[in-house]
């Protein structure tokens, strides 16, 4: 993978986590976390369209747990942190925000990982 698919691919992992972060996501959640994702971010593609790589990511929730959803996803992120910029920046931050609010009750959990992930994010 290139840092742009990294960076894509590990936030995919990471907005997984934060859906998953109350229980297992079910069919209809994993449709809504898709279109929030798209909407969110397909401005930042440019050309490529980093969806398939982000939504392979769904095909794996049966193998583990939030959390490492969560840690794999912040690692691969900062393996691709030199396409990082200040808008995709935000634009990552109002996803996970996003997410966290589109599938009540926003939990404990789901406000750790929210909070995590833009703590992690703003010292790139």
């Amino acid at each position: 993978m290139d840092a742009a698919q990294y960076l894509f691919y590990g936030f995919g992992q990471v907005a997984y986590a934060i859906a998953m972060a109350d229980g297992k996501v079910q069919k209809e959640e994993e449709k809504k976390l898709i279109e929030i994702v798209e909407k969110q971010l397909a401005p930042h593609w440019g050309d490529a369209d980093y969806a398939e790589i982000i939504f392979q990511v769904l095909e794996h929730d049966h193998l583990t747990d939030a959390e490492w959803f969560m840690n794999e996803g912040l690692k691969n992120m900062k393996l691709g942190r030199i396409k990082l910029t200040p808008e995709l920046k935000q634009a990552f931050m109002q996803t996970a925000v996003a997410i966290a609010e589109a599938f009540p009750p926003f939990s404990e959990k789901e406000n750790k990982f929210v909070e995590r992930f833009k703590k992690e994010i703003e010292q790139w």
